[in-house]
């Protein structure tokens, strides 16, 4: 059975200052539920309900988030990518909120870090994710960068987290109750110049299991339309683009972004088991090539950098 609790006490929760919420030791932590609130002006552009506002919401009040252990980054994503990384598994896993639509004090928005993963069928897939955190680790942290100002360009006043955690104690039947693998999620910024670039990935994601990698948007206009993965010089995927590669997301359940200029989700292990993603150990090569669009219109030179988060399961960082 799971329990919930509430979150302890974050410190430094200010405008523009990184937070820091230390959790407890020696348990099994499934999700950790951050909820976000201030006066209002972060709330001014509130969804209550509209999925198109919620970014905007969500930029308002934290920038970067990164889940620590023992000093060490195991997760690092903006809290925005962090959402659409959660509701690319379906749109039930996203940021949930309450309250007046925009510009209130009782305005909550409350966003899940998933350590579980509830979206895969298989009982056993769904609960082995979840962190194991003994006290060997040291620290168990998330640090939060909150924003100095909203969107609007007006600074954000009386800003507050809180939130609680689902959790079990630590179970001593797997790894001997220790931490022995983590999900990482590892942050990278990709170069987009020309129509097309190859990225050799074989030192990002250098040991465990890749399970996922996310493409986000060059600028509003412009995103990566076609990617390639191949490893030790055999394809993993072929060139698709991301229209077809929604359609293969869509008939797995999944929830991949099929909007005007999409995120590019290709995701190894869609067909459920945890062992069907891509096994990083012993490979030589691990290439990836992305191909760019503009929305609405065809091929384009794009210049840039497209920012990657590779999911990957190992030891931790």
């Amino acid at each position: 059975m799971l329990r919930k609790t509430i979150l302890p006490t974050i410190q430094s929760i200010a405008a523009g200052q990184k937070a820091t919420l230390d959790m407890p030791l020696g348990i099994r932590v499934h999700t950790i539920w951050l909820e976000f609130s201030d006066t209002g002006v972060g709330a001014a552009s509130a969804s209550n309900g509209n999925a198109a506002n919620l970014p905007a919401t969500l930029a308002n009040f934290a920038g970067d988030i990164r889940v620590k252990l023992n000093g060490h980054t195991q997760r690092e994503h903006t809290l925005v990518q962090l959402n659409e990384i959660n509701i690319s598994n379906g749109a039930q896993y996203g940021a949930r909120d309450s309250g007046p639509a925009a510009g209130s004090s009782s305005y909550r928005i409350r966003v899940p870090i998933y350590f579980r993963e509830p979206w895969r069928v298989d009982t056993i897939a769904r609960d082995l994710p979840a962190w194991n955190v003994d006290a060997g680790q040291g620290s168990f942290q998330v640090e939060i960068d909150m924003k100095a100002l909203i969107a609007a360009g007006t600074a954000l006043t009386g800003p507050n987290v809180t939130g609680w955690y689902e959790w079990e104690p630590l179970r001593q039947d797997i790894n001997g109750g220790r931490l022995a693998a983590v999900t990482k999620m590892l942050r990278q910024s990709l170069p987009a110049l020309g129509a097309s670039n190859d990225h050799s990935l074989i030192k990002v994601v250098a040991n465990g299991y890749l399970q996922s990698i996310h493409l986000f948007p060059i600028t509003a206009a412009n995103y990566v339309n076609k990617v390639r993965l191949r490893a030790n010089g055999s394809d993993v995927q072929d060139l698709i683009d991301t229209r077809q590669n929604a359609a293969i997301l869509l008939g797995a359940d999944l929830n991949p972004d099929v909007g005007v200029a999409p995120r590019f989700d290709l995701v190894l292990d869609y067909d459920e088991p945890l062992n069907s993603a891509l096994r990083i150990d012993g490979l030589n090569s691990l290439d990836l090539q992305t191909q760019y669009a503009a929305a609405n219109v065809a091929i384009t030179n794009a210049s840039g950098t497209v920012p990657a988060i590779f999911v990957v399961a190992g030891r931790p960082e």
